[in-house]
């Protein structure tokens, strides 16, 4: 069970319970270790590398017994070096090769259970005692490369934990020197800094009002100063979508406008168009093939076309045409 009792600081509560946590890693790491054939290599040569920075740094956690506000005297808190990128990698790889492990082991669990089967059959070699002895290795397995992380987590965590420690207990000293400090009225002595301090507490009330900011703009249009605290209170009670701005009869009124001008400008160019020079099919198709000025125009239209065909025969302006072999 964690520390959950009132603590100085915030850190120092925090670092007690991290504390107690990884103590706990500790002590489930070594049960496992003292039972032969739970924890696999890779778990236990890593567990052993542990023990040994613990054994290396004892000599330097004894001296330091005495200090009874210090961390240090915890057996379980030293330095250890991080973790490395392969290793990390490597503790994944296992944990998820682990898990794999374990739901191919439940499924043939159930398949046992499906079939009815007595716990002295075999199922791919495993009876239902090995089958289970197997299960309970792995997840013990899983939940020592679990501990091991965390432990290393819990080590970067409370180094940061012994510098904020540390920080608010400077704070704390110095606010009791603050407060405390330089009012001796028993031996009669006056302090100039109190009295100056005390004045300027009369003069100087404090507030626990927060100061607030009012923003002024001004209307470019207008004129009028406004100010965004209004601005704000008037939107309070308005709809989140846009309102209509005008009725579905002043709507559909500006629809027949919009399309009277649209059927007006259409007739007028098609009316311009009708007097202009083209080609002499359109004006057969539109059936003024009796017009003589718009015939003599396209005749003149129609000799100007065959001139440039002429002078561009098709192709001609594709030049990669003559790349390659022709017989292909």
């Amino acid at each position: 069970k964690l520390d959950m009792r009132n603590s100085s600081t915030p850190s120092l509560y925090r670092q007690r319970n991290v504390l107690k946590g990884t103590e706990l890693f500790y002590l489930f790491l070594n049960k496992c270790d003292l039972y032969e054939k739970i924890l696999n290599d890779q778990v236990k040569l890593q567990y052993q590398a542990l023990l040994i920075v613990h054994e290396s740094q004892n000599s330097h956690q004894q001296s330091n017994e005495d200090d009874t506000d210090s961390s240090q005297n915890n057996l379980y808190h030293c330095a250890l070096p991080p973790q490395s990128r392969d290793e990390k990698i490597q503790n994944f790889k296992a944990n998820k090769a682990i898990e794999t492990q374990i739901k191919h082991l439940n499924a043939k669990m159930e398949q046992r259970s499906r079939l009815s089967l007595s716990p002295n059959d075999c199922i791919d070699g495993h009876d239902h005692e090995s089958l289970f002895r197997k299960l309970a290795t792995d997840e013990l397995n899983m939940y020592a490369l679990d501990a091991i992380s965390e432990i290393y987590s819990g080590n970067f965590e409370l180094q940061m934990l012994n510098m904020a420690v540390k920080i608010e207990k400077d704070r704390s000293r110095m606010n009791s020197y603050r407060h405390g400090h330089g009012q001796d009225h028993g031996h009669g002595h006056f302090n100039r800094n109190d009295n100056t301090n005390n004045l300027q507490s009369q003069k100087l009330p404090q507030s626990t009002k927060p100061t607030q900011l009012t923003h002024v703009t001004k209307d470019p249009l207008t004129g009028q100063l406004l100010f965004q605290k209004e601005e704000i209170k008037s939107t309070i009670f308005r709809p989140s979508w846009n309102q209509p701005t005008m009725s579905l009869d002043e709507y559909a009124e500006k629809e027949m406008q919009e399309a009277k001008l649209r059927a007006e400008r259409q007739a007028g160019s098609e009316a311009h168009n009708k007097t202009k020079p083209r080609k002499y099919e359109y004006l057969q198709r539109d059936g003024l093939e009796d017009d003589a000025k718009l015939v003599d125009a396209s005749a003149k239209i129609d000799r100007e076309w065959d001139d440039w065909k002429d002078e561009n025969p098709k192709g001609s302006g594709n030049k990669m045409g003559d790349v390659g072999d022709r017989n292909f």
